[in-house]
């Protein structure tokens, strides 16, 4: 489960986008600085050890959730969803086996 904060909510019929913010350091790797490069964001915040701007999520939410803006939340995360990868290669993790392009 992550306890988090509601920033923004998206309606988009069948299902909801939410926004929302957890205390967690955001993951900065070489792929999230090309990514800002690409938008034009070319300078990024220095991310310190013990920053207390959290992270941002995106989660998508059922049609009937109750999420609203400012209001907090609890989200459980289904982790067989997960895809895990090697910060050094990029290469994917799959069983334990060697990473795949």
């Amino acid at each position: 489960m992550l306890d988090g904060e509601v920033q923004l909510t998206e309606a988009l019929g069948s299902e909801v986008m939410v926004h929302f913010s957890i205390d967690a350091q955001p993951a900065v790797t070489d792929e999230v600085r090309e990514l800002q490069r690409d938008a034009g964001t070319h300078e990024m915040a220095p991310v310190a050890q013990d920053t207390d701007q959290g992270t941002t999520m995106v989660g998508r939410f059922g049609a009937r959730s109750k999420a609203h803006k400012g209001e907090p939340t609890k989200v459980a995360v289904d982790t067989r969803a997960l895809h895990f990868f090697d910060p050094e290669t990029g290469l994917g993790i799959y069983d334990g086996t060697k990473g795949h392009a």
